[in-house]
């Protein structure tokens, strides 16, 4: 069902009224809104949420009580009654919510993300993995099942955490039919209700009720922006409970490869843009959302770090440092000796013997860090020069050596992150002007921009953010977009090639190419 279905008044139902308001009451009057009442039940159950077969990650929206150690009392299904968001419609009032949040949530992706671990990829990808039994995991598996399994549900499940019993059975189940799941939903975004949720619908909550007292009760603040991209980044960059590594992406997970302005605009909106803090303004989120999800890797680099710190020097070796902190196509590139993925373009290599150069090395910094040095050096801030000085310390630890030091690496990246903080505490406090950034950025810097496909592919979804408020994007910026586009989720980028891009301007190269994007009109 859509969110904006509204079923209409039926014609029987207004000549019923008529009826009755015409004429004296009668038993006959009485027999027909008995009648009326009946049809009128049935009429508007289409519009109710259908109930779903036990493997849909909706099904326990119905069925809550089934997850050991939860309460129904404080999951989805005390949020969807219609008085609240489970309205058939939108309200129409600027300052209120919508009131039909939990239909369009049903349309939303994050509602299916636990059904996604019980399809065939995720079994495919557990088969690589070298998972043979179901997932998932019934209460007799092995260890290394169970643990794949609570990796995969920090993400795809993430009420699990909320539970109140929470052990390390939580949720398992000897088959699909006792396992149940609400996905990514309500509490999973805005906090565990239990401290709140007979309070937030009251008189006056909103205005009355300071930041400190909800975080307090652990309502999360949607309306701090950094905070809820950082909310966003804890699955869609990694890190706390759930973490997508190397062996992951190998066996078939998609890389993640998140950028906070993009992934809101494809989504159905569940909120009313007007009543956001920085409503309007997409090239300032995309630039706060390089900043915090700069952060959250860097967080995540400590966490593997410090586990690996933790293994002797023979574990160490194999799980450090982890492949996925490197650029994929450092290693997955064209074998053709003038690829530009090659040492040609820059990657430079490692020295093993002390007297020559071999192409062992990976030019470190992921997706999440591609482009956060060169927006550092284009805004040339105390705060965002400071940044930079410590980001190169610690990029040339990383890439100076076969095998960096843990502790090492986890020192320094405590210091880049504090930097990188405080960057972004100043960004907040100061108007500043993020379109210009871009541009500025693309003109200035366009060679570094190219000598990458995350690089050139990250300033190209920052031009499309300062487009975001036009109806549409300009058809130069659409086929650039496809032109940038992955055939598949594990495929190196075939038809990127910096020197030659193959489009209408045919002859352009891609950094004369982001030069033209920068400065096209914004559509109306």
């Amino acid at each position: 069902m859509k969110p904006s279905s509204k079923p209409g008044i039926p014609q029987w139902l207004i000549s019923t009224y008529g009826f009755i308001a015409s004429r004296p009451l009668t038993f006959v009057t009485l027999g027909w809104i008995a009648i009326s009442a009946g049809l009128g039940i049935k009429t508007a159950s289409r519009y109710l949420p259908e109930r779903r077969t036990s493997v849909d990650s909706r099904a326990t929206v119905l069925n809550v009580a089934s997850i050991p150690g939860s309460s129904a009392e404080f999951r989805t299904q005390s949020c969807f009654t219609t008085n609240c968001h489970g309205a058939l419609s939108s309200e129409s009032k600027p300052a209120e919510i919508r009131g039909d949040e939990y239909h369009v949530w049903l349309d939303d992706p994050h509602a299916k993300a636990s059904r996604t671990l019980l399809g065939k990829e995720s079994a495919a990808i557990f088969q690589r993995l070298g998972i043979s039994t179901p997932m998932p995991p019934g209460q007799d598996a092995s260890d290394e099942a169970k643990n794949h399994w609570k990796n995969c549900q920090a993400c795809h499940d993430t009420n699990t955490h909320l539970a109140a019993n929470n052990s390390d059975e939580t949720n398992l189940g000897s088959d699909h039919s006792t396992y149940f799941s609400e996905g990514v939903s309500c509490e999973s975004c805005h906090g565990d209700s239990k401290e709140w949720l007979h309070r937030h619908y009251g008189t006056g909550w909103g205005k009355k009720t300071s930041a400190e007292e909800k975080l307090r009760l652990n309502l999360f603040s949607s309306g701090d922006l950094p905070n809820r991209i950082a909310q966003c980044a804890t699955c869609h960059v990694g890190g706390g409970f759930g973490d997508v590594n190397h062996d992951l992406i190998a066996a078939g997970h998609p890389a993640l490869k998140f950028e906070y302005t993009w992934y809101l605009s494809r989504l159905p909106k569940h909120w009313k843009p007007d009543r956001t803090v920085v409503a309007g303004d997409r090239s300032r989120e995309w630039l706060i959302g390089q900043l915090v999800t700069a952060i959250a890797s860097l967080n995540q680099l400590e966490t593997r770090a410090k586990a690996c710190a933790k293994l002797d020097a023979k574990a160490q070796q194999s799980s450090w440092p982890e492949l996925s902190e490197y650029n994929c196509f450092a290693c997955h590139h064209d074998i053709q000796e003038s690829s530009w993925r090659q040492q040609q373009r820059g990657f430079s290599g490692l020295d093993l013997t002390q007297k020559e150069k071999s192409r062992l090395a990976m030019p470190w910094g992921n997706w999440n860090l591609e482009l956060i040095q060169i927006l550092a050096d284009q805004l040339k801030s105390p705060e965002s020069n400071e940044f930079s000085a410590a980001f190169e310390k610690l990029d040339k630890m990383l890439q100076g050596t076969e095998l960096p030091n843990a502790a090492a690496t986890v020192a320094q990246s405590e210091i880049v992150r504090e930097k990188l903080q405080r960057w972004l505490e100043n960004c907040q406090s100061k108007d500043v002007d993020s379109n210009r950034l871009v541009h500025e950025v693309v003109l200035n810097q366009k060679d570094k921009l190219v000598s990458s496909w995350d690089k050139t592919a990250s300033i190209l979804l920052g031009i499309t953010a300062t487009h975001r408020n036009s109806k549409e994007l300009p058809e130069q910026l659409k086929k650039a977009m496809n032109q940038l586009r992955l055939p598949t989720c594990t495929d190196s980028p075939k038809e990127y090639r910096p020197e030659q891009v193959t489009h209408d301007a045919k002859g352009q190269d891609w950094a004369s190419l982001l030069k033209i994007l920068v400065e096209v009109p914004k559509n109306p």
